[in-house]
């Protein structure tokens, strides 16, 4: 017996967005005309009330929209693309798809292998190091807490949902992981003679500093010569142990 004024939605003729029957009563509709019909909610449906009930909707069509799209053609891609035709353009997708494929393989491949690496190696790791990062990712989380007038606890239970704690708890783990991290990437280089040169730092510091469109005085001293020379020695250790993983089969 209770009246209920849902409003203006959308929907399409192969929409499942509503109960059964819901789309039914709509197709064939003249924009403005109504109709009436007797429809079950499901009993799973989401809210709980209204589960399992038979309701009477008054349906009216308000607007018809319909969507066309231009024919793919040489002439449509001319002025679209970079490329003067179809073929050219579906060439260039095929490559561009394939490539993309590769590179999340090589990644998927790289995360595997170092995930292995670091499970496998044994550390005692450096108290101090560690906490020196931890201090660097509570500095930070202060900071945007000032930003919002919270503090550190609403922040995190407003915006994350987690407890003080349990933040802690996971930055905790993310240090000592980039401090492992750190470590292998410099017992690897120094055993196979892979450690980062001058040269490389100066040639890859700089391809860096482009990419995010500064110079390399200013990136340098943004990010630190530190970081970033950690950052370029493990993405080269990272490339040999790709290189050198036996894959195996299961």
């Amino acid at each position: 017996g209770e009246t209920l004024i849902l409003g203006a939605a959308k929907t399409n003729e192969k929409a499942d967005q509503y109960i059964d029957g819901f789309e039914d009563a709509i197709l064939g509709l003249s924009v403005h005309e109504t109709n009436t019909v007797n429809l079950t909610y499901p009993t799973d449906f989401s809210e709980k009330k209204f589960a399992g009930l038979t309701c009477t909707f008054k349906i009216t069509l308000i607007s018809i929209t319909a969507f066309s799209y231009p024919a793919l053609t040489d002439d449509f891609i001319s002025k679209n693309t970079d490329y003067d035709t179809l073929e050219k353009y579906v060439a260039y997708l095929h490559t561009s798809l394939a490539e993309k494929k590769k590179a999340e393989a090589v990644s998927e491949n790289l995360n595997t292998v170092w995930n292995q690496v670091i499970e496998n190696a044994s550390f005692q790791l450096p108290e101090e190091r560690v906490q020196k990062y931890a201090d660097q990712e509570h500095k930070a989380l202060d900071e945007l807490a000032k930003k919002e007038g919270m503090t550190v606890e609403a922040f995190l239970e407003t915006k994350l949902n987690v407890t003080l704690s349990s933040y802690q708890e996971y930055i905790r783990s993310v240090c000592e992981r980039r401090v492992k991290e750190e470590f292998a990437f410099y017992a690897i280089a120094e055993k196979e003679g892979i450690l980062l040169t001058d040269e490389e730092f100066q040639t890859k510091a700089e391809k860096l500093s482009d990419y995010y469109g500064s110079d390399l005085d200013t990136f340098l001293k943004t990010w630190g010569d530190e970081y970033i020379r950690i950052t370029l020695q493990g993405q080269k250790v990272m490339e040999y142990v790709l290189e050198k993983a036996i894959p195996t089969t299961k």
